[in-house]
């Protein structure tokens, strides 16, 4: 951009991003700039002759930006904390925004926990003027790709994608200091250290355990060594946990029951002693369909297709009227897993759309049963039913989770955690070339018929890792959490739910789920008892 710029008349005094930014504002004017930009940013520009303020958020939402309403105008921030300043902010909780949280375990755009407080949608941007009034835009980044992944097959689209790949993590990798990357395990960040192994010898990091079934570092360890890269594994215990654990309110500001937060921070904290840039593979699951849910969900909402949908509620109704053997005579073509049962069958056929299926079955937030308003679990379920669904089942799914839950859930943990720990963190698969070159993609390419996730990663890592390295099972940046809960955290979870009443949650309850787990071995509420303690800590930290 600086290039165009200077070949019509800008003049730059500097080699900052920031100034090149400005300077595109001055000769294409902000709604023009926004689409052209590749990048994360967040920022506020004052018009001094309009007299009219601009806040703006980039393309899919790597990083935040809020605003509140305070008597006679507006505040605005990165951080919630620093909103919290001002003496005339509004502290109220939002109850939709904690029914929100409770049925998703993060809050999305635009509600924050406060009243009177937003967080700005992702590619968009809002305009306030003296008077008051605001707009919010949607700006549509240009899809300039040198090639069309739709057109092609085989070999050609492997080819194509590598090579967007290499140039969006070489973009990445421009910097005044060293940079390092993040290295799971997983096939998403072996491919950016793949990559990043071709201009040399960088250094890379993993998060190892004691226990076993969750510990990923010697396959990390082996990626490492065999693409010849610098590796470091950082030993995570329970006392290390124990030590970050009351630090998170402070970091995220609201309620956040990711508890993959604590390891992102400790080998962000870790990292930051080398360097101040480490790459990550964030984001290429909601591109390119690697949580197998996605196929899965859209598989079982097709076969729904042929029923006109004002049948579904009837037979949901009729399920439990009828013989169960003729019944499964029926559900067997509606159903891609055989062994599913009728009641998982009832509850199919009475949802009122795709997305409202694919979130109740798929993200477990608190349970009912602890909820003073039972209400509050399904605030963000109707959110999603209204939401339109366009043919393609699958690209609903990758769509709304690329618009709500990476960019509230996952990009804000990463966003949060590095941070707080003095790092920056650059995410190469949300490169504006990537999103597009995913988006363009025929759904058949992204989840082919013999149900390779993530296929297209997998044939391009497996020119740079031996098979078996590539082909190996998923399993996620994953903490021995269900394990430290039961010991090492006991003491905290049951601080935590002591006393004789809370505005949201049912406390008798809430011990009763405690117990359940703690001492009844129920690993299946964790994660609702997780969502339940996050909230519970956030509030003791709102208090004092």
């Amino acid at each position: 951009l600086r290039d165009e710029l200077c070949a019509v008349g800008a003049k730059f005094r500097s080699v900052c991003d920031t100034e090149v930014m400005l300077a595109a504002f001055e000769y294409w004017g902000i709604e023009k700039s926004l689409p052209r930009f590749n990048g994360m940013f967040a920022f506020a520009l004052w018009d001094r002759q309009e007299k009219k303020l601009t806040v703006a958020r980039d393309q899919i939402g790597i990083k935040p930006l809020f605003w509140a309403r305070i008597p006679g105008g507006i505040v605005f921030g990165s951080e919630l904390k620093s909103l919290r300043q001002h003496p005339q902010f509004n502290h109220q909780p939002d109850p939709q925004a904690l029914g929100d949280y409770f049925s998703r375990t993060y809050i999305a755009a635009p509600r924050t926990v406060h009243q009177d407080c937003y967080r700005l949608r992702p590619s968009c941007f809002m305009n306030f003027d003296m008077n008051g009034q605001q707009s919010e835009v949607h700006y549509q980044p240009v899809d300039d790709l040198i090639c069309d992944p739709a057109q092609l097959t085989g070999d050609a689209l492997i080819d194509a994608f590598e090579n967007e790949m290499g140039r969006a993590v070489q973009r990445h990798m421009r910097a005044d200091v060293p940079v390092a990357a993040f290295l799971s395990g997983g096939n998403d960040s072996a491919l950016i250290a793949a990559l990043l192994a071709q201009s040399g010898n960088f250094k890379t990091y993993s998060i190892g355990y004691a226990e076993v079934a969750y510990d990923e570092s010697a396959r990390a360890k082996a990626i490492a060594d065999h693409l010849s890269l610098s590796h470091e594994t950082i030993m995570v215990t329970a006392a290390d946990a124990v030590a970050v654990l009351d630090k998170l309110p402070a970091f995220y500001d609201e309620p956040f029951a990711d508890a993959s937060a604590l390891p992102t921070f400790m080998i962000s904290h870790h990292v930051k002693n080398y360097t101040k840039v480490a790459l990550s593979g964030d984001g290429a699951d909601e591109l390119f369909a690697g949580y197998p849910r996605y196929a899965h969900a859209a598989a079982e909402w097709q076969r729904l297709s042929p029923l006109p949908g004002v049948l579904r509620p009837l037979l949901s109704a009729l399920i439990p009227a009828v013989s169960p053997g003729w019944m499964l005579g029926l559900a067997a073509p509606l159903l891609s897993d055989p062994a599913r049962s009728l009641p998982y069958l009832k509850t199919l056929l009475s949802e009122p759309s795709l997305l409202t299926h694919f979130y109740r079955q798929n993200f477990i937030g608190a349970p009912a049963t602890v909820l003073k308003n039972k209400a509050l679990g399904n605030i963000s379920y109707n959110d999603i039913s209204a939401c339109p669904v366009g043919n393609d089942s699958l690209r609903s799914l990758l769509a709304h989770d690329q618009a709500i839950r990476l960019p509230d859930g996952m990009l804000m943990k990463v966003d949060r955690a590095s941070m707080a720990a003095s790092l920056e963190v650059r995410v190469p698969f949300l490169d504006r070339d990537i999103i597009a070159f995913s988006r363009m993609m025929r759904s058949d390419a992204l989840v082919p018929p013999s149900g390779t996730s993530k296929k297209i990663i997998k044939d391009v890592l497996g020119r740079y890792l031996p098979d078996h390295i590539v082909n190996a099972p998923k399993t996620g940046f994953r903490i021995p959490m269900k394990l430290w809960l039961r010991s090492h955290f006991r003491d905290w979870a049951q601080d935590l739910l002591s006393g004789a009443d809370d505005p949201y949650i049912d406390l008798v309850a809430a011990r009763k789920l405690w117990s359940d787990y703690a001492d009844g071995g129920r690993d299946d509420l964790f994660y609702g008892l997780w969502c339940v303690l996050m909230y519970r800590q956030w509030l003791a930290a709102a208090e004092t």
